[in-house]
């Protein structure tokens, strides 16, 4: 049976905390929380209504807005916030230190500065 990567498991489990973590927001329309606020069509010249307000950041959601309606855009970056911050805890411990990684993983997550930033 082949192995499979090592990042897979840390992966997983941010795309479950993501899910828990996020609930109805990832229902349809837009989340309007702090911060990271998406619009359905978000400028991307100034001649359409005005400048990115945070570039580059908001240039590549614009970009992106253009391919892909905008509120699936946000729920990629949200969801993704989650599996990038697990798989990279996981990465800074040792491979062969699976429960560590997974630890490390829903530790960096999932902790109060999400749940202040999202839960509130």
């Amino acid at each position: 049976m082949p192995r499979l990567p090592h990042w897979l498991a840390p992966a997983a489990l941010g795309l479950a905390l993501a899910v828990l973590a996020l609930g109805p927001a990832l229902g349809p329309g837009f989340v309007l929380r702090y911060d990271l606020v998406f619009v359905p069509d978000p400028p991307l010249l100034p001649d359409t209504g005005g400048f990115p307000r945070a570039v580059p950041s908001d240039f590549v959601v614009a970009l992106l807005a253009r391919v892909l309606p905008a509120e699936l855009v946000q729920k990629g970056f949200l969801v993704g916030i989650f599996v990038l911050a697990a798989t990279g805890a996981a990465a800074l411990v040792p491979a062969e230190r699976r429960a560590a990684r997974l630890v490390a993983a829903a530790c960096f997550a999932w902790n109060l500065y999400l749940a202040q930033r999202l839960l509130l």
